[in-house]
C-alpha cells in the first residue's frame, strides 16, 4: 500500500478557562508572518482572549508518513531555523555593538522572549492596564514599538470609541515588519506606524503611552526630556506604562539578579558563550538605571502617581499616572 502523508500547520486554540476544547484550522502560517509569541493572543468570541499555539501535525492515511520537504516546513511557524536567535553563537571576537538590524528583526520575537523573563506575561497583562486607562476620543502611543507586540496588545484592549494608536520606531526594518503585522491583525482600531526618532515625537491627547524596553537605549541626558514631552501630551489621568531593565544596589544585589537572569537564559537554550557575547554587545548600548532614578524622573516630569506593578528578576514595569 502506498504511503500518503502531508504536513500542515494548524492552530490549537484554547481559552484561558480549561474547557478542554480544541479547534483546528487548515490555515498555513508562514514563518515570516508568525506573530510575536508562541503562544500568542487574539480576540475570541465576545472579545475574550484566546491563546493560540501553532503546532505541526502529520496526517496519515496509511503506513508511515513521508519526510516533509524543506518547502513544506518553511511555510510553518515552527521552522526554528528561520526564527531562532543564534546571532551570538559564532566565535567572532569581540562582538559588535548591538543594533536593531535586519538580522535582529528576523529573530526578534524569539530573542526577546528568551532574553526577558516575564515578557510573555507582561504582554498578557498589558490590556488590563490599557482597558482601564484609555479614554474615548484619545490616542495611544507606543514609543519604540519594534514589531508592535505592545501595540497589538493595547489595540485589542480598546473598547472606547474614537481611539487611535500611533506606533513609532527608528529602525526601518522594524517599522516595515510592524506595518505588515498590524495589517494582518483583525482589530478595527486605527494604527499608524511611523519611522522616526521618538525624541522628536509630538505627543498629543494621549490617555495611554507605552514605552517598553526603549528608554534604556537612549542617552541618559535624553531620558528626562522625553518623559517631560510625554507628560505634556497626556490628558489628566492618563497612564504611562514604562518597562525597563533596571540596576540594583549594592553590588551584591546586582550580582544576584544577573546570576539568576543568566540562569533563565540558559534554561531557554542560550549557551554561556552566547550570553557573554550578547552582554558584550549591549555594553554602553543598553544602560539600565535604578528603580528610584525612574521614580524621580517620572515625578519631576509631572506624573502624580508612580506604581511598581510588575517585576521579574531585573526587568520591571512601572505605571505612572498623569
Amino acid at each position: 500500500m502506498d504511503v500518503e502523508a502531508r504536513v500542515r500547520c494548524v492552530e490549537r486554540t484554547e481559552t484561558h478557562r480549561p474547557t478542554g476544547k480544541c479547534r483546528e484550522s487548515p490555515l498555513v502560517i508562514r514563518a515570516d508572518t508568525a506573530p510575536f509569541l508562541s503562544p500568542r493572543h487574539r480576540a475570541g468570541p465576545g472579545g475574550s482572549a484566546v491563546r493560540i499555539s501553532p503546532i505541526m501535525v502529520v496526517e496519515m492515511s496509511h503506513g508511515r508518513p513521508n519526510e516533509p520537504s524543506p518547502d513544506d516546513i518553511s511555510d510553518c511557524s515552527t521552522d526554528e531555523a528561520m526564527t531562532k536567535d543564534e546571532i551570538y553563537r559564532a566565535h567572532n571576537d569581540p562582538a559588535a555593538p548591538f543594533e536593531f538590524s535586519e538580522q535582529v528583526v528576523k529573530v526578534f520575537p524569539d530573542m526577546i522572549e528568551r532574553s526577558v523573563p516575564g515578557y510573555r506575561l507582561l504582554l498578557e497583562l498589558t490590556p488590563i492596564l490599557v482597558r482601564r486607562a484609555v479614554r474615548p476620543e484619545t490616542r495611544i502611543y507606543d514609543l519604540g514599538c519594534s514589531l508592535g507586540a505592545a501595540t497589538l496588545a493595547a489595540r485589542r484592549a480598546v473598547q472606547e470609541p474614537g481611539v487611535s494608536i500611533t506606533a513609532i520606531d527608528n529602525a526601518p526594518e522594524m517599522v516595515a515588519r510592524c506595518r505588515t503585522l498590524v495589517e494582518q491583525d483583525n482589530s478595527r482600531v486605527p494604527v499608524e506606524v511611523l519611522e522616526g526618532d521618538i525624541r522628536d515625537a509630538e505627543i498629543e491627547n494621549a490617555s495611554v503611552v507605552l514605552v517598553y524596553f526603549t528608554l534604556q537605549f537612549l542617552p541618559l541626558e535624553a531620558r528626562d526630556e522625553l518623559l517631560h514631552r510625554v507628560a505634556r501630551g497626556m490628558v489628566p489621568g492618563g497612564v504611562l506604562i514604562l518597562a525597563e531593565k533596571i540596576a540594583f544596589e549594592p553590588g551584591s544585589a546586582q550580582a544576584w539578579m544577573d546570576e539568576h537572569h543568566h540562569d533563565f537564559k540558559r534554561a531557554q537554550g542560550y549557551s554561556d558563550l552566547e550570553i557573554a557575547r550578547k552582554r558584550q554587545a549591549l555594553e554602553n548600548v543598553l544602560v539600565p538605571e535604578a528603580r528610584q532614578a525612574h521614580h524621580d524622573r517620572l515625578k519631576a516630569a509631572g506624573f502624580s502617581e508612580v506604581h511598581d506593578w510588575f517585576q521579574c528578576f531585573n526587568f520591571t514595569c512601572i505605571a505612572a499616572v498623569r
